[in-house]
């Protein structure tokens, strides 16, 4: 009987079986690193929406903060205006654009925000003239 064959197939499964587990662990540390970035990644995301939440948070309260003073700097512009100043010389002089000018000619005056006009928590009411979409001065 020959043991060549039974000899070289037994030292190739061996090979093969310390083949299969050197790829096994290869692929165990990539997706032990995938996992750790997935975490990682994850972390960062919460990090991200919860200051994004604060600064929300911080931006409605500003904007409800201000509404007296932008109330105050449009009822001056209506005064600008009563005093016979154009638009276009409103506007230079504030540094508003033109349509911001117009916007607060021909709006409706901002009205007090009070408690019972404020809303919910972190809501404040709708305003426009110098309050901008995020609610800074602008």
């Amino acid at each position: 009987m020959d043991t060549s064959a039974n000899s070289s197939k037994s030292c190739t499964s061996g090979v093969r079986a310390a083949a299969i587990r050197k790829a096994h662990e290869a692929t165990a540390r990539r997706d032990a690193e995938r996992l750790r970035r997935e975490r990682d990644l994850e972390a960062a995301l919460v990090d991200f929406y919860a200051a994004l939440a604060r600064i929300e948070k911080i931006r409605a309260k500003a904007a409800h903060d201000a509404e007296p003073f932008a109330r105050d700097a449009d009822e001056a512009v209506r005064r600008m205006a009563s005093l016979g100043e154009p638009v276009a010389a409103i506007a230079e002089l504030t540094k508003l654009p033109s349509s911001q000018v117009r916007a607060i000619l021909t709006g409706p005056k901002r009205k007090s925000v009070g408690p019972s006009s404020a809303g919910p928590i972190g809501e404040t009411p709708a305003t426009d003239g110098l309050l901008g979409v995020e609610g800074s001065v602008a």
